[in-house]
């Protein structure tokens, strides 16, 4: 048996001292060729009160609620892409204490924005792209998505809750994105629009 086999496994603390210690050691050998303001003892002395460097515990890192963070995402007109990207945003806004993990609502309104942007507002154009950018914090998730269509007129489409339309399908994922988000809001012509999710 090798006789360091039952040496005491060393501290970060000491190797981080023995490091100092070479550290002097390299600059007193130094000081023969160059000007050096310190003495041995001086050195020794200023090491010796130096806190030893230590890993950023998890516990200190910034809370959420110091953080924001934006992502933008351009999506091709295809729906095939949609449910990656939904799970994704739906993630990032779990992680911000909007929604619970399992809570399937948000997806449901992500899935009715984005399929709306695509097949109705760029008319499942590939040539065309539809942009997302989420905005998250603690206080709120925040969506718009653009399409590259010619938009649409909010007031003329039929209200699904009317009697008259209720076999119509048109206005009934306008009406779900409604209520499942705290704000819906339509700017420019019909093709943007701003949803935004606080926590329950």
């Amino acid at each position: 048996m090798r006789p360091d086999d039952h040496a005491r496994e060393r501290s970060p603390q000491e190797e981080m001292q023995d490091l100092k210690r070479k550290i002097m050691r390299a600059t007193v050998n130094d000081a023969k060729h160059t000007t050096c303001p310190y003495e041995t003892d001086e050195l020794e002395a200023l090491f010796a009160n130096t806190p030893p460097d230590q890993p950023r515990q998890a516990e200190e890192m910034l809370p959420l609620s110091c953080v924001d963070e934006t992502i933008e995402i351009g999506l091709p007109s295809d729906v095939y892409y949609v449910k990656e990207v939904i799970a994704y945003l739906v993630e990032r806004a779990a992680k911000f204490g909007i929604v619970r993990p399992e809570d399937f609502n948000l997806c449901i309104a992500l899935d009715e924005a984005l399929t709306n942007a695509i097949k109705h507002g760029n008319r499942d154009d590939a040539s065309k792209t539809v942009r997302i950018r989420a905005e998250f914090s603690t206080c709120e998730a925040r969506f718009t998505i653009i399409d590259e269509g010619a938009g649409f007129n909010l007031a003329a489409i039929p209200d699904p809750r009317d009697p008259a339309n209720l076999f119509k399908p048109s206005g009934r994922g306008l009406l779900l994105i409604r209520h499942i988000m705290d704000e819906v809001r339509y700017y420019e012509r019909g093709n943007v629009v701003t949803m935004i999710k606080r926590p329950e």
